[in-house]
């Protein structure tokens, strides 16, 4: 009886492990993607570990967008073994030719030049699989996620969605659309924002990291990226500025000052900059286009949980001459890509995500486009060529060659993962 129940409960969880598998062979066509960390490209010597890697497809891939479907639906991704990985389209033109997809890569490798993943499309009536909440995952520290385009969503499973207060879509983002907060005064009586509320998710303590593409107009006064806090009653807030003595700033305020610091070179006004800021659990450390600038000496005050809201350019403070607190320090140009995560992030993290999100990155080449016919079968196909068989506990395979007709070479039963 006891064998009888194994076999049973390892085939039944099996076949929901086979049944979540797509066989990529019926797609009708595909391209390989390089993915390139040597020297020569990206220059991140160590594997990243469920890593959001952004495809960025252009009219170079044209019959990409002239083949699928007309909203991309059917667009699907792979490991070049053929394991699926999960992605999201953030957007797609299929007119202009133009799309912004990000995937989860399970393992970005280190130092390699050789690494590849496939991009299939081409199967009529294929359903949508875009889905953010399986790429930025809570498991890879991913507290929140806004790509601030036409909408104010969280892509991460969080739900940590935006209330707009008067800012614009703009279609000409670093990435996809972006946001305008037009606020010429940092200190005027009603600016334009985003609120996120004080989501108990979002009430971070210790390590976390920062990330943005900003383009700012103005670097007088304060003028806020993102923050958490202050409220009534208490001053803790946790920042990512620009601005009061023009610089760049980010850390946590106690009533004392525990920031890393740069002076914004004026060439960044109205230029995409990536900025990154992390509390490593030990200093605060601030990145510019992927390089450290600043570290603060050695800094035990991390992020602060606070009573206070979150907001994307501005924060709740007193203007200058008021005793009395309000929404102010409004941010003044463009912001996109706007993330919040509970862990410290690696200087190489930060480098990757930098050389893959600028213009003319340096990770993602796509290749050419080869048929369907090319492409191995998935692990599913292959499983589906005769029954497994229990052996010490264990699922086998029989896998068929690719040499001849029948069995492998050796006869041998395969494992597979």
């Amino acid at each position: 009886m006891r064998t009888t129940l194994l076999i049973l409960s390892c085939l039944s969880a099996s076949a929901s492990i086979f049944a979540a598998e797509e066989n990529y062979g019926q797609w009708s066509a595909l391209r390989e993607i390089t993915l390139n960390t040597s020297p020569a490209g990206a220059g991140v010597a160590v594997d990243q570990i469920g890593f959001p890697v952004l495809i960025s497809l252009t009219s170079q891939q044209a019959d990409v967008f002239a083949q699928a479907n007309a909203t991309g639906a059917d667009l699907r991704f792979s490991s070049a073994a053929g394991a699926h990985l999960p992605y999201q389209i953030e957007s797609w033109d299929r007119t202009a030719q133009k799309a912004s997809i990000w995937v989860r890569v399970d393992t970005v490798k280190g130092g390699s030049a050789v690494q590849r993943v496939r991009l299939h499309w081409g199967k009529a009536g294929a359903a949508d699989s875009s889905n953010g909440k399986a790429v930025f995952q809570a498991a890879d520290g991913f507290k929140g996620v806004w790509h601030l385009g036409s909408t104010l969503e969280d892509a991460t499973a969080n739900g940590n969605n935006g209330t707009d207060s008067g800012t614009a879509s703009a279609p000409d983002g670093r990435i996809g659309a972006a946001r305008y907060f037009e606020n010429p005064d940092p200190y005027v009586t009603t600016g334009k924002y985003i609120a996120l509320g004080n989501p108990a998710g979002l009430n971070l303590a210790g390590r976390i990291t920062f990330e943005a593409w900003v383009k700012w107009l103005k670097r007088d006064g304060h003028r806020i990226i993102i923050c958490h806090g202050a409220a009534a009653g208490s001053d803790l807030e946790t920042v990512l500025r620009v601005g009061e003595t023009k610089d760049y700033r980010t850390g946590v305020w106690t009533n004392a000052s525990h920031y890393a610091t740069l002076v914004a070179p004026a060439a960044d006004s109205n230029a995409w900059v990536h900025l990154a800021g992390v509390y490593s659990g030990s200093a605060w450390i601030l990145y510019r286009n992927g390089l450290k600038v600043s570290e603060t000496p050695a800094d035990t005050n991390g992020a602060k949980p606070s009573p206070g809201a979150w907001r994307i350019g501005a924060e709740f403070a007193s203007p200058p001459g008021s005793p009395t607190r309000s929404v102010t320090r409004y941010f003044h140009g463009w912001l996109d890509e706007v993330r919040v995560s509970n862990v410290a992030r690696s200087a190489e993290w930060i480098k990757l995500a930098y050389e893959n999100q600028k213009d003319a990155q340096t990770l993602v080449t796509v290749g050419q486009t080869v048929t369907a016919l090319a492409a191995p079968q998935s692990r599913a196909a292959m499983r589906s060529q005769s029954p497994p068989v229990l052996r010490s506990g264990e699922l086998l395979f029989r896998v068929p060659s690719r040499k001849k007709r029948g069995y492998s070479a050796s006869g041998a039963d395969r494992r597979i993962p």
